[in-house]
């Protein structure tokens, strides 16, 4: 896991400001990566999937 900084690294749904962590990012065949965000306040939970 490691905590995101900046815009990322805010709460989309509390607000709190750095309270985002990523899991270790895991390769997709179709050139998309995929990894797990959390919020360690609130304790939301989202996959979010990105070109690399």
């Amino acid at each position: 896991m490691r905590r995101l900084a900046g815009e990322e690294g805010t709460c989309f749904f509390c607000g709190e400001d750095e309270a985002n962590v990523v899991s270790a990012p895991s390769d997709d065949s179709d050139g998309w990566r995929r990894d797990w965000l959390v919020c360690l306040v609130c304790g939301t939970s989202n996959p979010r999937r990105y070109r690399s």
